[in-house]
């Protein structure tokens, strides 16, 4: 995927996780429904079904185990993938201060949780 053909350009591992995702971006508005498929302190990679073009601010909000995570982004990539487009995201933000509290503690416990190494970048 775009993201990973450069792996040495991300400074911090990123984690897999399978969790659905919807938001949309803020302007011109891109509705998007998917699944975040991995997620570091830095960005993730979301596969929704409408591409986003690079440069894009968006707001992304996804149910983790009944808790929501509401983050803000920029797209970074996007490449072209089966039922929709991968998209390489670095986050710019959060909606409150108790989304970036939770996003740590959850990549926290992602870290401590990974059997094998991570995927870095």
């Amino acid at each position: 995927m775009g993201g990973s053909a450069n792996p040495e350009r991300r400074r911090l591992p990123r984690y897999s996780t399978r969790h659905r995702v919807e938001g949309e971006s803020l302007d011109p508005r891109i509705e998007f429904r998917g699944i975040l498929c991995d997620l570091s302190a830095e960005g993730c990679e979301l596969h929704v079904d409408t591409r986003i073009p690079p440069g894009t601010a968006i707001e992304a909000r996804c149910d983790i185990r009944g808790l929501g995570l509401r983050i803000r982004g920029e797209v970074r990539w996007a490449e072209a993938a089966t039922g929709g487009t991968v998209h390489g995201v670095v986050l710019t933000g959060f909606a409150s201060e108790e989304d970036a509290l939770f996003h740590r503690q959850y990549v926290g416990r992602l870290g401590r949780q990974t059997s094998a190494p991570p995927r870095n970048g």
